[in-house]
């Protein structure tokens, strides 16, 4: 049995072109990334495939922030505080 496969990406664009063409158990991904925002990212995942943003766990450092909250909120992901 194989092990788990991690890919990594740090602007969205690189994230968005590897999520419509791969699929993964799991996505963690940042709010707040170079280019297309962790946001962004999930939107447009979304609209193509609502099974593959429901995979999506967030992480910020700007948890407080009221936007970042409202984000969370309206669509029920999980999201990791950093420090």
């Amino acid at each position: 049995m194989p092990g788990p496969l991690l890919r990594r990406w740090v602007r969205g664009e690189s994230g968005l072109q590897l999520l419509r063409t791969s699929e993964f158990d799991v996505v963690l991904c940042d709010l707040r990334m170079p280019g297309l925002s962790g946001q962004e990212v999930f939107r447009q995942v979304h609209s193509l495939d609502a099974r593959a943003a429901s995979r999506f766990i967030f992480m910020t450092g700007d948890v407080i922030n009221e936007k970042t909250q409202q984000f969370l909120k309206e669509n029920g992901q999980l999201c990791l505080a950093k420090p």
